[in-house]
């Protein structure tokens, strides 16, 4: 049974990496795919830059009011929602291959990346005290380094056998893989268990009064 609880705060912990990694995808499918989309679909070299700028645009404005959300709500349901959202702009953006309609959707993408960076610091927080956090954080901030190696090295077999659909494709697949493993893994420790109540400092007389 204690074997069962101290291996238990890995499976939200690396749910929540893993995902990180998965939702990167979206973040790196674009460069590989350009010439393609500039090809087929005939969009322009500032298009293709507002493909990258309104996702990011998308993660940070996700990531500034995230962290909010995240506290009321919970990092499973906000996260899953984003994400689902990631999943229907893949899916869109299959069709929807206008400009207007692939930046749209970059939107969307672009929040489930958003919500999944801003929750990773905080469930690893709430499971695992200061000391024990060297590992997840350290993997942590891997994340996107790793998905980017990923979506890179899977970009040359895909492209050379599809168009940029294949890239869009690929991103979907990361995406519903990430949705499943926070919707399924990720969720928070009882309130009195938390362990980032460890970082508050001790309340003073003054805080009590």
């Amino acid at each position: 049974m204690s074997k069962v609880k101290k291996i238990m705060p890995w499976v939200p912990v690396w749910a929540i990496i893993v995902a990180s990694i998965l939702v990167s995808f979206e973040y790196g499918k674009v460069p590989p795919a350009a010439p393609s989309m500039i090809e087929v679909l005939g969009i322009s070299y500032t298009t293709q830059g507002l493909l990258m700028t309104m996702f990011s645009i998308a993660a940070v404005v996700m990531g500034l009011i995230g962290g909010t959300m995240i506290d009321r709500l919970g990092a499973r349901k906000v996260v899953s929602v984003a994400l689902a959202l990631t999943i229907v702009g893949n899916v869109v953006g299959l069709f929807w291959t206008s400009d207007a309609g692939l930046l749209v959707t970059r939107v969307l993408e672009g929040l489930g990346y958003g919500a999944t960076m801003t929750a990773g610091p905080g469930v690893i927080a709430a499971w695992y005290e200061p000391k024990k956090r060297g590992l997840a954080n350290g993997v942590w901030g891997a994340n996107v380094g790793v998905g980017m190696m990923i979506c890179t090295m899977s970009a040359t077999p895909i492209m050379g056998s599809s168009d940029w659909s294949g890239m869009w494709i690929f991103g979907l697949v990361g995406a519903i893989l990430a949705f499943l493993l926070v919707a399924i893994f990720v969720c928070m420790p009882p309130e009195g268990e938390r362990k980032d109540a460890m970082d508050l400092p001790p309340a003073t007389d003054a805080d009590k009064s």
